[in-house]
């Protein structure tokens, strides 16, 4: 279960910030869009230490 929100949350929040984010100003929009990516790839960064 938790694995599967984890998976949702890494693949839907980037495309949730930039739907959110046309509502913004470019400087956010960019901000969270960086931040959500950097967060994505710390998390499949993390599953790929955790299967060895």
């Amino acid at each position: 279960m938790m694995a599967a929100m984890r998976t949702q949350s890494t693949y839907m929040m980037p495309l949730m910030t930039i739907i959110i984010g046309f509502n913004f100003s470019i400087g956010i929009l960019l901000y969270w869009f960086v931040n959500s990516a950097v967060m994505a790839g710390q998390q499949m960064l993390m599953a790929r230490i955790d299967r060895k």
